[in-house]
């Protein structure tokens, strides 16, 4: 007999409780991500001419550094959350095994759900939105927009923690994700929308037209997004922390959800 959302999300809670170590990725990386987001705002300071080149190749640079960080970071937090429920001796050096052994899959995964994203944008739903459209179906053509993409996403919300848990290739994630999301759909569909509005960092509902409606909670509260947060004089940088701090607890906590899913019901697939 599978568990429901309530099992698991007190599962999670005790998890995370009874492994602290659990939150050092999420420290680490907010620790680099203020450091290097303030390097950007205070090199921005310099207004020359001269030196606008410098400062926009600078922060290109540093935020592409931090995509890099904070992916290797959030593998190896995957990694050492799926140790936590399948052993009992979980250290901080497992974060660092885990993401050197799943970091290439995972940025080479995301480059193929970046081109899996484009072809079904074009192919499924532009196309035949146009046609919608120019016979005046306006709302059906945004209707289908949504309805596919959601669909399209929760089908392959998976693929990375089942990258984790049964180390096997790209595609056989992605296989293994759309078979496990056929059979319990209905409960990925509320673990990723409550995702979405706790933390505004969902990998698997982060496209275009999703994002153009995402009323989140922490909208936009991401490590890759901190310098043009910080460079922002309206934010006031305790609450700004204060709500990265919120976000990424309540994204551990999904994560470990997740995790806790599959276990229980990855004989579905």
């Amino acid at each position: 007999m599978h568990d429901n959302f309530f099992g698991y999300s007190k599962k999670s809670f005790k998890q995370i409780i009874s492994n602290p170590i659990l939150f050092v990725p999420t420290i680490i990386q907010i620790i680099i991500g203020i450091f290097l987001s303030f390097h950007i705002v205070t090199t921005r300071r310099i207004t020359t001419i001269n030196s606008t080149n410098y400062i926009m190749i600078k922060t290109f640079i540093i935020i592409l550094l931090l995509f890099f960080i904070d992916l290797f970071l959030e593998t190896g937090k995957m990694y050492i959350i799926k140790q936590s429920l399948t052993k009992n001796d979980i250290s901080i050096k497992d974060i660092f095994i885990g993401a050197k052994k799943f970091f290439v899959r995972i940025f080479l995964g995301s480059l193929v759900i970046f081109g899996l994203t484009f072809a079904l944008l074009f192919l499924i739903l532009i196309v035949p939105s146009a046609i919608l459209i120019a016979v005046n179906l306006n709302i059906i053509a945004i209707i289908i927009i949504s309805i596919a993409t959601i669909v399209f996403f929760i089908f392959i919300s998976m693929w990375e923690f089942i990258i984790i848990y049964e180390d096997c290739s790209i595609s056989d994630a992605l296989n293994k994700s759309v078979r496990f999301a056929k059979k319990n759909f209905g409960i990925i569909l509320l673990i990723e929308f409550l995702k979405s509005i706790f933390t505004g960092n969902n990998r698997n509902l982060n496209s275009t037209i999703y994002n153009k409606y995402n009323k989140s909670l922490f909208k936009d509260i991401k490590i890759t997004n901190l310098p043009l947060l910080l460079n922002n004089l309206n934010v006031n940088i305790n609450i700004l922390i204060l709500c990265i701090l919120i976000a990424f607890i309540f994204e551990l906590f999904f994560d470990v959800l997740i995790f806790e899913l599959y276990i229980d019901r990855k004989d579905s697939i």
